[in-house]
């Protein structure tokens, strides 16, 4: 894989219970009932330099006790892990000991973690008993790292270096297309339920992990000027089509279905890389997203604007157009599994299996099942360590799409 991605924005799935008001107490630990397991693939822990710019990396210096580790674990690599005996990245909010995982694999001081809860006493300072009101005071305040709690209705342009992390359920409800904004600088959302769309500009380095983004009727994510990292997102349900960047990226086990309509050019993806040799796709599962594509430039699935954009150990499966139904020509897939077409010798044609069920907008749907075609078949190179639910992936033969089984 190729190098990764800048700073992150992490969305994360339903979750039914309410925000709980121990986390509201100004002493004892964040109850492990909602500390998320958004952790950051594991080939990120070596690029932390690609991810947070100096005001947020300044702010993370908090180390782990190292035992059982020869050495004492550092900033960088805060958990001693007991199994490898060795120091690595955080990759769960319980591994901390402030109660929160940063993108980065590091572990922030409690000092610099604030709130957020919309409603109460507003503007309110971003303690845990008297939490900002809205994105817009934690946007402003000093906070590096913010948990988010409950149901934000806001349109708001995050345009200060932070990281926002969604407590179970957390949920982010702009108003209409393109009002929720991450602008200029590093900006993480990660474990939210974002019911509408996210745009990326003015050169911003924005990272949205684990996150459930959809419904709407725009463009669910899209990225000009910018570079943005999509990690173990569910990108559903948008009818102005799924993902489109103009720019650089890192899109890895990410599964966007159900994305587009019949008048439009593309569905799932759209792709204009501005250097075809720096880009990520891996990993991804893109399934039931529909175009008209009715020339030889346009695809249902994935629409690449150039020539030899990559496209790694990824499942292009059902999706519908006139023409091309799962990619445009300038598509390069490598280690596929696309319907009706084996672009590579490593590619193969067989139905992936997915789980299915009665939702076609889950994650649940898009998982494969025991004997898929699609099981160790991928390519280990620049393979993500974890695939969409967290779970290891296998290091030698990886399986192909978001789900390893």
């Amino acid at each position: 894989m190729r190098a990764l991605l800048p700073v992150v924005l992490v969305l994360g799935g339903c979750w039914s219970w309410s925000f709980p008001e121990e986390l509201l107490q100004p002493d004892g630990p964040v109850p492990d009932q909602i500390r998320m397991d958004a952790s950051v693939d594991a080939t990120l822990d070596a690029r932390s330099d690609l991810l947070l710019d100096g005001s947020l990396e300044a702010a993370v210096d908090l180390t782990v006790d190292a035992s059982p580790c020869s050495t004492t674990c550092s900033d960088t690599t805060p958990v001693c892990d007991a199994t490898t005996g060795a120091c690595r990245a955080c990759r769960e909010h319980t591994e901390c000991v402030g109660g929160l995982c940063a993108l980065d694999g590091r572990c922030p001081v409690t000092a610099k973690i604030g709130y957020v809860k919309q409603n109460r006493n507003c503007p309110g300072s971003g303690t845990k008993t008297d939490p900002y009101c809205s994105l817009k005071d934690a946007n402003a305040g000093s906070y590096a790292y913010l948990w988010v709690e409950g149901t934000i209705s806001e349109d708001v342009t995050l345009d200060t270096a932070k990281e926002y992390h969604g407590v179970s359920g957390a949920t982010l409800q702009p108003s209409a297309c393109d009002k929720l904004i991450l602008d200029k600088v590093a900006v993480g959302l990660e474990g939210f339920t974002i019911l509408g769309n996210v745009k990326v500009q003015g050169g911003a380095s924005a990272t949205l992990s684990h996150n459930t983004i959809g419904p709407s009727g725009c463009i669910g994510v899209t990225a000009a000027g910018a570079f943005v990292t999509l990690l173990r997102n569910l990108i559903a349900g948008h009818t102005g089509g799924g993902v489109f960047v103009d720019g650089d990226y890192a899109i890895q086990n990410n599964i966007i279905v159900k994305n587009g309509a019949t008048d439009l050019t593309w569905g799932g993806v759209k792709l204009k890389p501005a250097n075809v040799a720096t880009p990520v796709f891996i990993n991804n599962t893109v399934s039931r997203n529909t175009s008209k594509a009715s020339n030889d430039k346009e695809g249902g699935g994935v629409r690449c604007e150039v020539a030899s954009t990559p496209l790694v150990n990824s499942i292009l499966w059902d999706n519908t157009a006139s023409t091309n139904g799962q990619l445009s020509p300038n598509c390069t897939p490598t280690y596929c599994d696309v319907q009706g077409l084996a672009p590579s010798p490593d590619c193969i044609t067989d139905d992936p299996t997915f789980v299915g069920g009665s939702d076609e907008f889950s994650a649940s749907y898009y998982h494969v099942q025991s004997g898929s075609k699609v099981k160790d078949v991928g390519t280990p190179t620049g393979a993500p360590a974890v695939d969409f639910d967290n779970q290891l992936r296998s290091d030698g033969k990886p399986d192909i799409g978001a789900d390893e089984l």
